[in-house]
């Protein structure tokens, strides 16, 4: 290869770098359990990308992507929205989360309609999860008894460790949290997902950065 198409080679390889800001919208429960690791393998791959988070509850982070304060965000899933792209980018379940000493701590899996009159601690109505929740009791006959409800995850599981109350969660923010002091029970009649999807609007032109981390997340 002589000067000029060295030169040449890496002035294209300058081009194709990815650079610029991206807003990135998350909800905070979930961005230490599986965006963290995610977002620091990005940052080492695309170091010129100024990347901004933003955090807020998925219904926050709807609206701002919606209204193009962010680029892109995450949401729960079931996410219907026909403005919106939607790309799934992690599974899990949802599992009943009781302390050690609660009088189901020894059961491997429960039906949902077992839990009508357990005292329930609950996010709060700004997240989707909580609707999620209400949906999946009803489905299973009956409106659950909500004691307690917070926009603060470790109080929720701080709360349920001390057996002030059962609820419903995302299997790793358990284990990833509290695998010492509360016991993850299996949900059945009807099954309870945890899905977690990336959501950009339809009408917008990705930019180089946020189509970098669209793409990322099918990577890892």
């Amino acid at each position: 290869m002589n000067y000029w198409q060295s030169r040449t080679a890496e002035l294209f390889s300058l081009l194709e770098q990815v650079k610029g800001s991206l807003r990135f919208g998350l909800p905070p429960s979930v961005g230490s359990v599986f965006f963290s690791k995610i977002l620091f393998e990005y940052g080492c791959k695309y170091p010129q990308v100024d990347l901004q988070i933003v955090e807020g509850t998925s219904k926050k982070i709807e609206a701002l992507v919606m209204n193009d304060q962010v680029d892109l965000g995450v949401v729960i899933e079931p996410y219907e929205n026909p403005h919106m792209r939607l790309k799934t980018v992690y599974r899990s379940d949802v599992v009943l989360a009781v302390a050690r000493n609660h009088r189901l701590a020894e059961r491997t899996e429960v039906e949902i309609a077992e839990l009508r009159d357990e005292p329930m601690l609950m996010v709060s109505k700004d997240y989707m999860f909580h609707d999620q929740v209400l949906a999946h009791c009803r489905q299973a006959g009956f409106t659950p008894n909500i004691t307690f409800t917070t926009s603060q995850w470790d109080l929720l599981l701080e709360m349920t460790a001390e057996n002030q109350g059962v609820t419903l969660i995302g299997r790793p923010l358990v284990e990833k949290l509290y695998s010492g002091r509360i016991k993850c029970i299996s949900l059945q009649n009807p099954e309870f997902l945890w899905t977690l999807g990336l959501i950009s609007k339809k009408c917008k032109t990705l930019s180089g950065a946020a189509k970098s981390l669209w793409n990322f997340c099918d990577e890892v």
